[in-house]
């Protein structure tokens, strides 16, 4: 494979309409924005040997901190890599 299709979502709870995520990998450098309720995909050069791909995203929340929530949930979150697919 020479490319890597990454796929992610907001998780259900998300309380932003969009983030924005800049995907890195072996020199790439782009940013994709990643809609409420929508999947986000983005292709990146892979190279012989281990692939390193890092995934910053612009802001992350904790559920139980947000106002009006009914959530407990103290985790840090922000997207959810919902799939990595091998491309040629």
């Amino acid at each position: 494979a020479t490319r890597a299709r990454i796929s992610l979502r907001t998780p259900p709870e998300y309380p932003f309409d969009e983030i924005r995520v800049r995907v890195q990998s072996n020199g790439y450098d782009a940013v994709t924005t990643v809609r409420r309720d929508a999947t986000a995909e983005v292709d990146v050069p892979i190279w012989p040997g281990p692939p390193r791909i890092t995934l910053t995203p612009e802001r992350t929340f904790v559920p139980a901190l947000m106002p009006g929530a009914n959530n407990r949930d103290r985790r840090t979150l922000s997207v959810m890599l919902t799939r990595v697919q091998q491309l040629r």
